[in-house]
């Protein structure tokens, strides 16, 4: 099963701000760095929910692969049908998953076509 993928940037900015250091005269110079993660501690609640479309999509795509796969095997059209009839199904309850996930695809495109040298 696959999990949400913002849940692993949540705990490493929560590990992160708990390990500044905001006693005695290091609280006015750690602010800076807490307002910091405690933004981006709130970007990523908020698009928490979001992360999850990503993995309905990715289940709903794995399904319409196997009834496709399962399709491909039956022998004749009668036995085939059924096959077809879930691909149709998978996929008009897929695409919507999709469209809601493609910013985020083409944002991770992007960054990765900057990224590689």
């Amino acid at each position: 099963m696959m999990e949400n993928p913002l849940s692993r940037g949540i705990t490493r900015v929560v590990s992160q701000i708990g390990q500044l250091n905001c006693a005695g005269w290091n609280f006015i110079p750690s602010l800076v760095p807490l307002m910091t993660l405690g933004l981006v501690l709130m970007i990523f609640l908020l698009l928490w929910p979001y992360g999850f479309i990503p993995v309905i999509a990715d289940s709903l795509w794995r399904l319409l692969k196997d009834a496709r796969d399962q399709t491909r095997r039956e022998p004749g059209l009668i036995e085939r049908m059924p096959g077809a009839v879930a691909m149709g199904v998978y996929f008009l309850v897929w695409l919507p998953f999709a469209v809601l996930s493609l910013p985020f695809v083409i944002i991770g495109l992007v960054g990765w076509f900057f990224s590689s040298d």
